[in-house]
């Protein structure tokens, strides 16, 4: 929630170096110093599905969901590198080399890839370290734990509003996830402690 309240404010999904290197509001993430070490820190991360749906189980990266028509990549500025990883990177060897860990061309990219296969990921890297959101529209998926926070407030709603109310230059259109039959997340947001849905969903 804190990182996708700054990706708001800043009106574009960001890299986490660029976040940290400006002092910006963010949640650590597992795969944080993976990254840096692997030399990927400064660049940005999309899925190409959305996991949460196809694994029908929560996603370990936070409920919110920020959803791009594919053809943004048709607009990206100058010197914008776009590579697609073989896997996830959290799972990369250091004695990986690059074509253990990228795709190397498109025939072969199309080749392997398979709709729902969660470890090849979009990694682009922008000269700003900014994907901006598509005229200041974004279009948030966002889950509904069914939970209180701490406080007594329903999390959804607290979450709704806090990203509707963060002041920024993009207009958000926020849906509320519908989970596919034998989605296990409603069980497994009821068995997180409330310190964790206090984190999720504030």
């Amino acid at each position: 929630m804190t990182t996708s309240r700054t990706f708001l404010q800043q009106g574009g999904l960001l890299s986490r170096g660029f976040v940290e290197d400006h002092g910006l509001n963010h949640t650590a993430q597992f795969s944080d110093q993976s990254d840096k070490t692997n030399g990927i820190w400064h660049r940005i991360f999309l899925d190409h599905v959305d996991i949460h749906d196809r694994a029908r189980e929560k996603n370990l990266y936070g409920p919110v969901l920020f959803q791009f028509d594919l053809n943004i990549l048709f607009t990206l500025a100058a010197r914008t590198e776009i590579l697609v990883t073989r896997k996830n990177p959290v799972h990369w060897n250091e004695r990986d080399s690059d074509s253990e860990r990228w795709f190397r061309t498109k025939d072969e990219l199309a080749r392997h890839i398979r709709f729902g296969d969660f470890g090849k990921m979009l990694v682009i890297k922008t000269p700003s370290e900014k994907l901006d959101f598509p005229n200041r529209k974004a279009l948030i998926i966002l889950d509904d734990p069914q939970r209180k926070l701490s406080s007594g407030e329903n999390a959804y709603t607290h979450a709704k509003n806090r990203l509707t109310t963060t002041a920024s230059p993009v207009n958000a259109s926020i849906e509320r996830r519908e989970c596919r039959k034998g989605c296990s997340c409603a069980k497994e947001y009821d068995e997180d402690t409330n310190e964790e849905i206090d984190v999720y969903f504030t």
